[in-house]
Protein backbone atom coordinates (compact mmCIF):
# COMPACT_ATOMS: atom_id res chain seq x y z
CA UNK A 1 0.00 0.00 0.00
CA UNK A 2 1.73 3.41 -0.78
CA UNK A 3 2.45 6.07 1.46
CA UNK A 4 -1.01 8.24 -0.11
CA UNK A 5 -3.20 5.46 0.21
CA UNK A 6 -2.56 4.88 4.40
CA UNK A 7 -3.18 8.23 4.36
CA UNK A 8 -6.07 8.14 2.50
CA UNK A 9 -7.40 5.65 4.37
CA UNK A 10 -6.25 7.18 8.08
CA UNK A 11 -8.49 10.08 7.08
CA UNK A 12 -11.63 8.34 5.90
CA UNK A 13 -11.52 6.09 8.75
CA UNK A 14 -11.42 8.94 10.89
CA UNK A 15 -14.35 10.34 9.32
CA UNK A 16 -16.69 7.33 9.41
CA UNK A 17 -15.62 6.73 13.23
CA UNK A 18 -17.33 10.05 13.85
CA UNK A 19 -20.67 9.79 11.86
CA UNK A 20 -21.02 6.60 13.49
CA UNK A 21 -20.34 8.25 16.80
CA UNK A 22 -22.96 11.08 16.43
CA UNK A 23 -25.09 8.50 15.01
CA UNK A 24 -24.79 7.01 18.38
CA UNK A 25 -25.70 11.19 19.94
CA UNK A 26 -22.22 11.19 21.13
CA UNK A 27 -20.84 14.11 23.49
CA UNK A 28 -18.75 17.07 22.83
CA UNK A 29 -15.44 15.48 24.64
CA UNK A 30 -15.84 12.01 21.69
CA UNK A 31 -15.73 14.38 19.47
CA UNK A 32 -12.64 16.15 20.36
CA UNK A 33 -11.11 12.65 20.56
CA UNK A 34 -12.25 11.56 17.12
CA UNK A 35 -11.93 15.05 15.04
CA UNK A 36 -8.30 16.13 17.04
CA UNK A 37 -9.56 19.96 15.87
CA UNK A 38 -9.00 18.72 11.89
CA UNK A 39 -11.80 20.43 9.73
CA UNK A 40 -14.74 18.77 9.85
CA UNK A 41 -16.39 16.65 6.43
CA UNK A 42 -18.91 19.21 4.76
CA UNK A 43 -21.44 16.38 5.63
CA UNK A 44 -20.85 16.28 9.50
CA UNK A 45 -20.51 19.96 10.08
CA UNK A 46 -23.98 20.98 11.16
CA UNK A 47 -24.29 17.75 13.61
CA UNK A 48 -21.08 18.63 15.10
CA UNK A 49 -21.41 21.97 15.71
CA UNK A 50 -24.98 21.51 17.02
CA UNK A 51 -23.13 18.97 19.54
CA UNK A 52 -20.19 21.55 20.00
CA UNK A 53 -22.48 24.50 20.87
CA UNK A 54 -24.91 22.51 22.95
CA UNK A 55 -27.89 23.81 20.79
CA UNK A 56 -29.84 20.67 20.73
CA UNK A 57 -32.34 21.05 23.20
CA UNK A 58 -32.88 24.82 21.89
CA UNK A 59 -33.68 23.12 18.80
CA UNK A 60 -35.81 20.91 19.89
CA UNK A 61 -37.88 23.95 21.81
CA UNK A 62 -37.87 26.18 18.69
CA UNK A 63 -38.39 29.30 20.46
CA UNK A 64 -38.39 31.26 16.65
CA UNK A 65 -41.54 29.54 15.51
CA UNK A 66 -43.58 30.56 18.59
CA UNK A 67 -42.97 34.63 17.14
CA UNK A 68 -45.40 36.27 15.60
CA UNK A 69 -43.20 37.49 12.93
CA UNK A 70 -44.17 41.58 13.54
CA UNK A 71 -41.26 43.30 11.81
CA UNK A 72 -41.28 46.32 13.72
CA UNK A 73 -38.12 47.45 15.12
CA UNK A 74 -37.10 51.23 14.84
CA UNK A 75 -33.87 49.99 13.52
CA UNK A 76 -36.00 47.41 10.66
CA UNK A 77 -35.35 49.02 7.74
CA UNK A 78 -31.58 49.16 7.78
CA UNK A 79 -31.74 44.99 9.33
CA UNK A 80 -33.80 44.53 5.84
CA UNK A 81 -31.32 46.26 4.14
CA UNK A 82 -28.50 45.49 5.18
CA UNK A 83 -29.92 41.07 5.18
CA UNK A 84 -30.51 41.77 1.46
CA UNK A 85 -26.64 42.77 0.49
CA UNK A 86 -25.88 39.82 2.87
CA UNK A 87 -28.22 37.41 0.62
CA UNK A 88 -26.51 38.89 -2.55
CA UNK A 89 -23.22 38.15 -1.43
CA UNK A 90 -24.81 34.93 -0.47
CA UNK A 91 -26.43 34.38 -3.61
CA UNK A 92 -24.55 36.50 -6.23
CA UNK A 93 -26.14 35.01 -9.15
CA UNK A 94 -29.67 33.27 -7.69
CA UNK A 95 -32.73 35.86 -7.22
CA UNK A 96 -34.86 33.27 -5.39
CA UNK A 97 -32.18 32.32 -3.29
CA UNK A 98 -31.48 35.47 -2.16
CA UNK A 99 -34.84 36.42 -1.41
CA UNK A 100 -34.96 33.20 0.80
CA UNK A 101 -31.62 34.35 2.20
CA UNK A 102 -32.80 37.47 2.82
CA UNK A 103 -35.80 36.46 4.97
CA UNK A 104 -34.43 33.85 7.10
CA UNK A 105 -31.53 36.62 7.59
CA UNK A 106 -34.18 39.35 8.72
CA UNK A 107 -36.17 36.91 10.74
CA UNK A 108 -32.84 35.51 12.82
CA UNK A 109 -31.24 39.04 13.37
CA UNK A 110 -35.15 40.54 14.31
CA UNK A 111 -35.97 37.53 16.49
CA UNK A 112 -32.34 37.83 18.18
CA UNK A 113 -32.60 41.65 19.23
CA UNK A 114 -36.39 40.93 20.66
CA UNK A 115 -35.06 38.23 22.38
CA UNK A 116 -32.56 39.59 24.07
CA UNK A 117 -33.55 43.39 24.13
CA UNK A 118 -30.49 44.30 21.69
CA UNK A 119 -30.36 46.77 19.24
CA UNK A 120 -28.83 46.29 15.58
CA UNK A 121 -26.20 48.68 14.21
CA UNK A 122 -25.11 48.15 11.30
CA UNK A 123 -21.12 46.73 11.20
CA UNK A 124 -21.63 45.33 14.35
CA UNK A 125 -20.65 41.68 13.36
CA UNK A 126 -23.74 39.86 13.30
CA UNK A 127 -24.17 39.86 9.58
CA UNK A 128 -21.16 38.19 9.24
CA UNK A 129 -21.69 35.82 11.57
CA UNK A 130 -24.92 34.67 9.85
CA UNK A 131 -23.06 34.77 6.04
CA UNK A 132 -21.34 31.13 7.07
CA UNK A 133 -24.29 30.06 9.29
CA UNK A 134 -26.22 30.80 6.11
CA UNK A 135 -24.14 28.95 3.72
CA UNK A 136 -24.56 25.52 5.48
CA UNK A 137 -28.06 25.43 4.19
CA UNK A 138 -29.54 25.00 7.77
CA UNK A 139 -33.10 25.45 8.16
CA UNK A 140 -34.09 28.61 9.98
CA UNK A 141 -34.38 27.83 13.41
CA UNK A 142 -30.97 25.77 13.10
CA UNK A 143 -29.66 29.33 11.86
CA UNK A 144 -31.03 31.20 14.67
CA UNK A 145 -29.40 28.57 17.53
CA UNK A 146 -26.06 28.42 15.91
CA UNK A 147 -26.19 32.37 15.43
CA UNK A 148 -27.43 32.73 19.20
CA UNK A 149 -25.13 30.74 20.84
CA UNK A 150 -22.24 31.66 18.83
CA UNK A 151 -22.65 35.55 19.94
CA UNK A 152 -23.95 34.03 23.73
CA UNK A 153 -20.60 31.61 24.23
CA UNK A 154 -17.69 33.80 22.10
CA UNK A 155 -18.26 37.11 21.34
CA UNK A 156 -17.30 39.60 24.32
CA UNK A 157 -19.65 42.34 25.05
CA UNK A 158 -18.32 46.08 25.77
CA UNK A 159 -16.95 45.82 22.22
CA UNK A 160 -16.94 49.45 21.65
CA UNK A 161 -14.28 52.20 21.46
CA UNK A 162 -11.79 51.93 24.07
CA UNK A 163 -14.20 48.81 25.51
CA UNK A 164 -12.01 46.58 28.18
CA UNK A 165 -11.86 43.44 25.66
CA UNK A 166 -9.28 45.83 24.20
CA UNK A 167 -7.28 46.97 26.86
CA UNK A 168 -7.19 43.24 28.24
CA UNK A 169 -5.78 42.34 24.85
CA UNK A 170 -3.06 45.48 24.82
CA UNK A 171 -1.97 43.72 28.14
CA UNK A 172 -1.85 40.41 26.63
CA UNK A 173 0.84 42.06 23.99
CA UNK A 174 2.37 44.11 26.47
CA UNK A 175 2.95 40.81 28.12
CA UNK A 176 4.63 38.87 25.31
CA UNK A 177 6.07 41.58 23.21
CA UNK A 178 6.23 44.75 25.21
CA UNK A 179 9.08 46.19 22.31
CA UNK A 180 5.88 45.69 19.69
CA UNK A 181 3.10 46.59 21.83
CA UNK A 182 4.91 50.48 23.04
CA UNK A 183 5.26 51.13 18.70
CA UNK A 184 2.03 50.41 18.45
CA UNK A 185 1.09 53.01 21.45
CA UNK A 186 3.51 55.56 20.03
CA UNK A 187 2.01 55.80 16.67
CA UNK A 188 -1.62 55.75 18.60
CA UNK A 189 -3.01 52.08 17.32
CA UNK A 190 -5.58 50.93 20.57
CA UNK A 191 -6.63 47.32 19.42
CA UNK A 192 -9.82 48.47 19.00
CA UNK A 193 -8.87 50.20 15.44
CA UNK A 194 -8.49 46.83 13.96
CA UNK A 195 -9.21 43.84 16.49
CA UNK A 196 -13.25 45.35 16.70
CA UNK A 197 -14.62 43.76 13.53
CA UNK A 198 -12.23 40.48 14.62
CA UNK A 199 -13.88 40.23 18.16
CA UNK A 200 -17.91 41.30 16.91
CA UNK A 201 -17.53 38.79 14.12
CA UNK A 202 -15.26 36.06 15.23
CA UNK A 203 -12.81 36.45 11.97
CA UNK A 204 -16.08 35.87 9.83
CA UNK A 205 -15.89 39.79 8.27
CA UNK A 206 -11.63 39.16 7.34
CA UNK A 207 -11.31 35.78 5.90
CA UNK A 208 -12.54 33.84 3.18
CA UNK A 209 -15.49 31.33 3.48
CA UNK A 210 -13.48 27.87 3.70
CA UNK A 211 -11.17 29.54 5.73
CA UNK A 212 -13.85 30.28 8.35
CA UNK A 213 -15.40 27.45 8.20
CA UNK A 214 -12.33 25.12 9.55
CA UNK A 215 -11.02 27.72 11.86
CA UNK A 216 -14.95 27.42 13.14
CA UNK A 217 -14.57 23.65 13.38
CA UNK A 218 -11.19 24.17 15.53
CA UNK A 219 -13.12 26.99 17.49
CA UNK A 220 -15.80 24.98 18.47
CA UNK A 221 -14.16 22.05 19.20
CA UNK A 222 -11.45 23.82 21.41
CA UNK A 223 -14.62 25.29 23.16
CA UNK A 224 -11.84 28.11 24.77
CA UNK A 225 -13.93 31.58 25.01
CA UNK A 226 -10.75 32.95 25.70
CA UNK A 227 -8.98 32.18 22.56
CA UNK A 228 -10.31 34.93 20.62
CA UNK A 229 -6.99 36.83 22.42
CA UNK A 230 -4.45 34.36 21.28
CA UNK A 231 -5.36 34.01 17.95
CA UNK A 232 -5.51 38.04 17.17
CA UNK A 233 -2.05 38.14 18.98
CA UNK A 234 -0.56 35.68 16.75
CA UNK A 235 -2.25 38.03 13.80
CA UNK A 236 -0.89 40.90 15.12
CA UNK A 237 2.51 39.10 15.56
CA UNK A 238 2.87 37.45 12.41
CA UNK A 239 2.78 41.24 10.99
CA UNK A 240 5.91 42.15 13.47
CA UNK A 241 8.25 42.77 11.18
CA UNK A 242 6.35 44.77 8.74
CA UNK A 243 4.44 46.87 11.57
CA UNK A 244 8.38 47.64 13.27
CA UNK A 245 9.81 49.00 9.67
CA UNK A 246 5.94 50.81 9.13
CA UNK A 247 7.99 54.53 10.59
CA UNK A 248 6.57 56.24 7.38
CA UNK A 249 3.61 54.76 7.59
CA UNK A 250 0.27 57.19 8.54
CA UNK A 251 -1.30 55.64 11.14
CA UNK A 252 -4.64 54.92 9.14
CA UNK A 253 -3.17 52.91 6.69
CA UNK A 254 -1.26 51.10 9.46
CA UNK A 255 -4.11 50.03 11.30
CA UNK A 256 -6.29 48.50 7.53
CA UNK A 257 -2.94 46.46 6.72
CA UNK A 258 -2.99 44.62 10.17
CA UNK A 259 -6.78 44.90 10.57
CA UNK A 260 -6.96 43.00 6.76
CA UNK A 261 -4.43 40.19 8.46
CA UNK A 262 -6.75 37.49 8.42
CA UNK A 263 -7.54 37.71 4.61
CA UNK A 264 -3.70 35.86 4.05
CA UNK A 265 -4.73 32.73 6.22
CA UNK A 266 -5.57 30.25 3.88
CA UNK A 267 -6.54 26.51 4.93
CA UNK A 268 -2.85 25.12 5.18
CA UNK A 269 -2.21 27.52 7.71
CA UNK A 270 -4.82 26.88 10.19
CA UNK A 271 -2.81 23.88 12.01
CA UNK A 272 0.36 25.99 12.72
CA UNK A 273 -1.73 28.91 13.85
CA UNK A 274 -3.31 26.73 16.58
CA UNK A 275 -0.08 25.86 17.48
CA UNK A 276 0.97 29.21 17.82
CA UNK A 277 -2.21 30.31 19.79
CA UNK A 278 -1.90 27.09 22.01
CA UNK A 279 1.95 27.83 22.59
CA UNK A 280 0.91 31.32 23.53
CA UNK A 281 -1.64 30.29 25.92
CA UNK A 282 0.43 27.61 27.59
CA UNK A 283 3.18 30.57 27.68
CA UNK A 284 0.33 33.29 29.61
CA UNK A 285 0.40 33.13 33.25
CA UNK A 286 -2.81 31.46 34.97
CA UNK A 287 -3.19 34.85 36.45
CA UNK A 288 -4.47 36.31 33.56
CA UNK A 289 -6.94 33.42 32.88
CA UNK A 290 -8.25 35.11 36.62
CA UNK A 291 -8.22 38.85 34.78
CA UNK A 292 -9.64 37.68 31.80
CA UNK A 293 -12.57 36.43 33.95
CA UNK A 294 -12.75 39.67 36.20
CA UNK A 295 -12.33 42.29 33.13
CA UNK A 296 -14.31 40.34 31.02
CA UNK A 297 -17.04 39.68 32.64
CA UNK A 298 -19.82 40.43 30.19
CA UNK A 299 -18.92 37.11 28.31
CA UNK A 300 -22.07 34.50 28.94
CA UNK A 301 -19.76 32.41 30.72
CA UNK A 302 -20.88 28.88 29.48
CA UNK A 303 -19.51 25.54 31.11
CA UNK A 304 -18.16 23.56 28.58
Amino acid sequence: MSESDEEFNEESLWETELEIALLSNCDYGTIRNISKLRPLPDNLRNKVWKVCLDVEKDIEINQISKWKEIYDLPQQDKIREDCQHLAQKLHPDDEEQQLIATSAAEAIVTFFCISNDEFYEKDNGWLEILFPILSLNLNKNEAYNFFSAIIRRYIPKDCVQNGSPYHLFRLLMLYHDPELCAFLDTKKISPDSYAHIWFRSLFAANSNLKVILNLWDMYFQLGDQFLIFFMSLILVFNLRDEIMASTDMEKAELAKMILSSPLSLNEDDLNDFNTLCQHFATKTPQSFRKIFQKIVKEFNVVEI
